[in-house]
């Protein structure tokens, strides 16, 4: 009799050991699963978020693009009456000016994690630079080579929201200039 009261509650301790192994299992799934869609909210949060800022990021960059062309400007639009030391006074102060509402700018596209796209070699890297102009030379080792920044590229968290606008020369072979 001892023996099987031991037994029945042996079996009844299995049981709730089962039961508790089935809860904790259960309990794992349930961890795992808030886990995951925690994740997905978070994911569409950053989605919102940047629909969001996406207007406000595409016209910082819009007037970036307009004080840097004001910029490349400035000699052209100071009078003509005006020269000397006095023009290139005007000149310097002008520039200053436009660095200044430059530099704002990319602080101000900085709190958004936006950032302005560096060059990282005088090679075409077309992952973040595309080409708008071509200049044909006659150096091969200047093939694929950028010539110029024609409209400076933004990145958001590592994405490209604008590649950087570049003139890139072409070899082409010297003979294959006269037949044109």
């Amino acid at each position: 009799m001892f023996d099987k009261k031991i037994l029945e509650r042996m079996d009844g301790f299995e049981k709730g050991m089962k039961e508790l192994i089935e809860a904790f299992d259960s309990d794992k799934k349930k961890d795992s699963t808030i886990e995951e869609l925690y994740k997905k909210l978070q994911g569409y949060e950053g989605d919102i978020v940047f629909k969001f800022e996406k207007t406000h990021i595409i016209d910082l960059v819009y007037l970036f693009d307009c004080v840097t062309s004001q910029k490349k400007n400035i000699k052209q639009n100071i009078p003509g009456g005006i020269t000397g030391n006095t023009r290139i006074e005007q000149i310097g102060f002008m520039e200053s000016i436009f660095d200044t509402l430059i530099k704002e700018i990319i602080e101000i596209l900085s709190k958004y994690d936006v950032e302005l796209i560096e060059a990282t070699s005088e090679k075409l890297n077309s992952e973040f630079q595309k080409v708008t102009n071509i200049i044909q030379t006659e150096n091969q080792s200047e093939d694929q080579e950028v010539a110029g920044i024609l409209r400076h590229g933004f990145k958001r968290n590592g994405k490209i929201i604008r590649p950087q606008e570049v003139s890139v020369k072409k070899f082409i072979k010297g003979d294959q200039n006269n037949e044109k």
